[in-house]
């Protein structure tokens, strides 16, 4: 019995550290989960913050997807993005799979697939102004 609550005794304390200790998927949206590697989300939880809450914004406010005439299509860059990525679709996880860039001044325009469908990704500009209007921030 005395065996039993030493035991007891011990791991309890570890099993509290290892869920305390590492990410905390709580608060993070879960999208960011499945588009970054966990040690670099959890650097970002304790050294930078804000860059969590901007690719949480930019997850709902960075980009939309436009449907395209067939003849605005001809001469587009296209992702050969799979169809669960389209039906689930993670803005992030697609930017970095498919290394998509984003021009500071102008949009971007990728077509999905075969798709008529069109990824529009903002400029850092007007998504910048975007994310200081959603978080109250003047600049």
């Amino acid at each position: 019995m005395k065996s039993l609550f030493t035991l007891i005794l011990f791991v309890l304390p570890l099993i509290g550290f290892s869920q305390t200790s590492g990410l905390s998927t709580q608060t993070l949206d879960q999208r960011l989960i499945d588009a970054f590697e966990p040690e670099y989300l959890q650097n970002l939880q304790s050294s930078n913050a804000f860059l969590i809450e901007y690719y949480t914004i930019f997850l709902d406010h960075g980009y939309e997807i436009q449907e395209f005439p067939e003849g605005k299509l001809a001469h587009m860059e296209s992702v050969d993005i799979e169809a669960e990525e389209l039906e689930n679709f993670n803005v992030l996880h697609v930017i970095r799979k498919y290394e998509l860039e984003r021009s500071s001044q102008a949009f971007k325009y990728y077509r999905l697939g075969d798709t008529q469908k069109v990824l529009v990704l903002y400029s850092e500009d007007h998504f910048a102004k975007k994310l200081n209007e959603l978080t109250g921030r003047k600049h």
